[in-house]
């Protein structure tokens, strides 16, 4: 599979790297790695690492992982775009899940920000 699902230690989170378009197939069998990783996890944070994946995710996909019922603490994505960050921050703002995530140009910024308590939606127009 070209996609990865891995627990960083070193930030204390689930880290997802997409490779290549991320179809509802791999959605399905991601969500469950990502589950699987959390088990026994104290915190639910998802680094979404967007550099080798095309674009934005096809309408299907979007749809699977809404209903999904998958709730994290705090999500944030890099690598995206300049396009994709934009359509990303409008998405993420029409379902009502800005105040748990942040869509950023570095990985850098992405794990200061999954770092940061208190981290609130304002962070979702940085990038």
């Amino acid at each position: 599979m070209r996609h990865e699902v891995s627990w960083d230690d070193a930030h204390g989170c689930v880290r997802l790297t997409l490779r290549g378009p991320f179809l509802l197939d791999d959605a399905r069998v991601m969500l469950d790695a990502i589950d699987r990783a959390l088990v026994g996890r104290p915190r639910r944070y998802l680094l979404i690492d967007h550099t080798e994946s095309p674009g934005a995710l096809p309408p299907e996909t979007r749809r699977y992982i809404q209903s999904s019922g998958q709730q994290m603490e705090r999500i944030a994505f890099f690598g995206m775009s300049n396009l994709t960050r934009v359509a990303a921050r409008v998405i993420v703002a029409v379902i009502g899940q800005s105040g748990h995530t942040g869509i950023f140009k570095s990985e850098a910024e992405a794990l200061a920000w999954l770092g940061k308590p208190g981290a609130t939606d304002e962070s979702i127009g940085r990038g």
